[in-house]
């Protein structure tokens, strides 16, 4: 089976990290992959087209697409594959607009009475400003699409000028024009997703994220600071409830909204003093819940997927994991998330000890596998690494194929993940393997997995 992989960040270098010991897979590819994905496999230059995107795989003879990133499935990814038959692992447009739009996730969550802050989604400035008028402070805009006017207001003189400001914002491909007004989903946020083919919901771990730069969840809000789960104690009860009371509506929702979805169901929810609200709808794993998750997961992921596609989950056993904890640290460039250096050096990740894994978002390597054809596939990889587990593989093909050359383009630039027994262990392993890496001038929490909610 020939399978190609969608997306530059660290959750892409996660699913290639899984995905390459399948036994089902016999060659792996991604577009565009990152640093990290390079080591293992070839990646392909980038396409901002969907049917061309298609039209590629096509004649490349991939036979499974698998997005990492939501976003190729809300630019219609399924959609443009449908006419070359390939079979995506994600739903179509009219379903991924969900991730994509602010407002339709609104609206779809308030009109299926599932758990989300009292707010509302509203499509022109005057009905919004009289709305605004009416609540509480503080209260939080979002635009459909992130801009420099989103967040919370404690001041409703700023909190109108902001809502002029985002009915100001020029129209983007895809999104609406509007706003929406909310009161504050105030807790640590836990993300579940599940395996589902649209009847069948086979849930996963629930994994506690990290979205603020400080400790303490304090600072900036700033995606993808960290991640933990754990097999046990609250986080397994959470997880248990978020599968039965926010998951499944949510399933049932869909199809009564005739709204097609299988692959991965996933969300993000605050846990508030008045329970679990949902932030957001996925339609991949997130980055870094990707991270933490997949390397505990004893399964084949690829057959998962296959089956979710092919709506036949109901035959599949539960997933089976690893007993232990799993901690990721993200390194980011200092100034993360405003403005920071990139073309950063990045050295140390071949000193890390074995089973711990440094997923990469965004980087390059100068040496590392490019795509050029068909013929580039897994065979000879696989033979590199007879006999080693995927968790030793980094390290190794690090000091194999010039990985020193390794340098950072984003503001993310690593998540270091460890497992151990106990959540204590795992943090203490995964932050003695942090402080072995190299970067100029980067930064980290100091609290991921500290406690576990």
């Amino acid at each position: 089976m020939k399978v190609l992989v969608l997306g530059n960040s660290g959750a892409a270098h996660a699913y290639v990290w899984k995905l390459f010991n399948s036994q089902r897979i016999d060659s792996l590819a991604t577009v565009p992959g990152n640093g990290g994905t390079s080591l293992l496999v070839p990646n392909a230059e980038p396409f901002e087209n969907m049917t061309e995107l298609a039209k590629w795989a096509y004649d490349e003879h991939f036979q499974v697409i698998v997005p990492a990133e939501g976003s190729y499935l809300s630019n219609g990814l399924a959609d443009a594959a449908l006419m070359y038959k390939i079979p995506v692992c994600g739903p179509p447009k009219q379903s991924a607009v969900l991730e994509r739009s602010r407002l339709w996730l609104k609206e779809f969550l308030n009109r299926h009475q599932i758990p989300t802050s009292t707010g509302r989604a509203l499509g022109d400035l005057a009905t919004a400003e009289r709305y605004v008028a009416s609540q509480p402070m503080p209260i939080v805009l979002w635009g459909d699409y992130p801009s420099e006017y989103d967040g919370a207001y404690t001041d409703r003189a700023e909190a109108l000028a902001a809502l002029a400001g985002i009915f100001a914002l020029p129209p983007r491909a895809g999104h609406y024009r509007g706003v929406v007004i909310e009161q504050p989903a105030l807790g640590p946020t836990v993300a579940l997703s599940a395996l589902t083919d649209g009847t069948t919901l086979i849930p996963m771990q629930a994994v506690r994220i990290y979205d603020r730069l400080d400790d303490n969840d304090q600072g900036w809000a700033a995606e993808g600071m960290g991640a933990h789960t754990t097999p046990s104690g609250i986080l397994k009860q959470i997880g248990d409830y978020l599968s039965a009371s926010i998951l499944e509506p949510i399933r049932a929702a869909l199809l009564r909204d005739k709204l097609p979805w299988w692959g991965i169901l996933g969300v993000d929810c605050a846990i508030t003093s008045r329970g679990p609200q949902v932030l957001r709808i996925r339609t991949t794993l997130s980055d870094p819940e990707a991270q933490v998750l997949l390397p505990l997961l004893e399964d084949d992921l690829f057959p998962l997927l296959v089956a979710a596609n092919n709506r036949s989950l109901l035959n599949v056993p539960a997933l089976r994991w690893r007993p232990e904890a799993s901690v990721g640290v993200t390194m980011v460039a200092s100034g993360y998330p405003h403005s920071f250096s990139t073309d950063m050096a990045i050295d140390g990740i071949a000193e890390l000890e074995p089973g711990v894994v440094a997923f990469q978002n965004e980087t390059a390597n100068p040496n590392g596998l490019r795509y050029v054809s068909e013929e580039m596939h897994m065979p000879e990889k696989r033979s590199l690494l007879s006999g080693v587990s995927s968790a030793l593989s980094d390290a190794m093909l690090v000091r194999s194929m010039g990985g020193n050359h390794l340098s950072s383009k984003a503001g993310r630039i690593v998540t270091v993940t460890a497992q151990a027994a106990t959540l204590a262990d795992a943090h203490t392993k995964a932050y003695q393997n942090l402080k072995r890496l190299r970067i100029a001038s980067a930064t980290y929490r100091n609290d991921i997995g500290l406690r576990e909610l």
